[in-house]
């Protein structure tokens, strides 16, 4: 059985990342492409549906989006809103 953070420890974690030089981008980045690799290994070359809000872990649905695409797949994503809140998430969804 694995843990779980509350999300303001989530939040801590971020921004020791950003303290120490990572960009909230590359987090994105890395949490889309381990997504991406679990929802392939879930799904095979099965239709993938993501929902994404419009806060950074809509981000990580797009980042995820496009690291499938990028493996061949067929992602589709539903959003939550027209616009993300954050630059990264929405440069993320901008591609």
């Amino acid at each position: 059985m694995g843990w779980k953070l509350d999300w303001s420890e989530v939040a801590v974690l971020d921004a020791n990342a950003e303290a120490l030089g990572v960009s909230t981008t590359k987090l994105m980045g890395a949490a889309g492409r381990s997504l991406a690799a679990k929802a392939a290994e879930m799904v095979g070359d099965g239709d993938i549906l993501i929902l994404a809000g419009p806060g950074n872990n809509g981000g990580d649905g797009f980042a995820a989006a496009l690291e499938l695409q990028s493996m061949g797949g067929k992602p589709r994503v539903v959003a939550s809103h027209n616009l993300q809140k954050e630059e990264a998430a929405q440069s993320y969804r901008d591609r």
